[in-house]
């Protein structure tokens, strides 16, 4: 997912406040832009136990503004081990994605507990129609939030490298004899968990020079929150699509009698952005790819949007084609 369109798009607005000498013209394109530009909303909603306030925990660590439901982008349903009839009833309200949490005590299997979660994942997610994305939230809160993995727990963990401790359970953790003592090795089943422990303590033993941010950044990897980040982006495609539609909507009552703002929606940066923001929505790289521009291109996608498709992606279809045609023009 690139957000390319809503890049260029922000930076063209930024430019017309800037340089128009009407102040009401700049405060509507600053304030347009800031709307394009914010984090995507997500609302976080799941049954009691399974972990629900723990991953909206680790969303907003990361950057992520969690909302009610009814002003979400993106509406995220998380359960954990299995999906229940309660779930299911659920889901059938509503979610662009679905959080498979707890993937850390799925057990054993060839590759790890979070390959099997993720196994189990995939195929919850071709029955259910909606994505599913293994992930285990205090460890993914280690990773967003730098306040969790500070410079004592840092110290700790390497501790463990040379002197290992007992991680079959988390009360084997704590109360079995080790020189570190007991309440720092809660405070480290607090902030990682056994499965957070078990990966940092790895990572230190390959790299024992290692910081507190390459630590976290392994800990995104292995907590699933880089790919819940990503999936989260492609979720919020049509979000973003429309905030774009929305703010040109905002802007056409303007031009009718201000050229500038004419000039402005009628120029290279919008129809690049809201083709580049469709393009997103509808999984395809068109403007750095294949179908950046031509006839051709124009003509699949115009055919495109005519063909049997959602309201949103015959839109999309059309901000494409356009954009098409204005790269085989040439920019103005």
């Amino acid at each position: 997912m690139s957000g390319q369109g809503q890049q260029i798009f922000t930076e063209a607005l930024r430019r017309c406040a800037a340089q128009t000498d009407d102040p009401e013209l700049a405060a509507l394109a600053d304030e347009l832009a800031d709307e394009v530009a914010a984090p995507l909303r997500l609302a976080v909603r799941g049954r009691r136990g399974v972990g629900r306030s723990a991953t909206a925990a680790a969303l907003r660590a990361d950057g992520h503004s969690i909302e009610p439901e009814a002003r979400a982008d993106v509406r995220i349903y998380v359960l954990a081990e299995v999906c229940k009839p309660e779930d299911r009833r659920a889901l059938a309200d509503g979610a662009d994605l679905v959080v498979l949490n707890k993937a850390d005590l799925t057990g054993l299997a060839r590759g790890g507990p979070m390959q099997r979660a993720r196994r189990q994942a995939e195929a919850l997610g071709a029955a259910i129609g909606v994505p599913v994305h293994a992930f285990v939230a205090p460890t993914a809160l280690a990773a967003a939030d730098p306040a969790v993995l500070d410079d004592d727990l840092l110290a700790a963990l390497g501790l463990l490298v040379t002197e290992p401790a007992q991680l079959s359970s988390a009360d084997d953790f704590v109360t079995a004899p080790h020189p570190l003592p007991g309440a720092r090795r809660r405070r480290l089943l607090e902030a990682l968990e056994p499965y957070g422990i078990a990966h940092a303590v790895v990572a230190l033993r390959e790299t024992p020079r290692a910081t507190a941010a390459q630590l976290r950044g392994l800990l995104a990897a292995v907590s699933g929150l880089d790919g819940l980040r990503a999936a989260i982006e492609t979720a919020g495609a049509a979000a973003r699509y429309r905030r774009i539609v929305a703010a040109c909507e905002a802007l056409a009552a303007r031009a009718i009698t201000d050229v500038t703002t004419a000039e402005l929606l009628a120029g290279d940066d919008v129809v690049l952005a809201r083709m580049a923001a469709a393009g997103d929505v509808v999984g395809a790289d068109v403007v750095g790819g294949l179908d950046a521009g031509g006839v051709p291109s124009a003509l699949h996608w115009r055919r495109y949007a005519a063909g049997p498709v959602s309201a949103l992606h015959r839109d999309c279809g059309l901000d494409i084609a356009r954009g098409a045609l204005r790269l085989t023009g040439g920019r103005r």
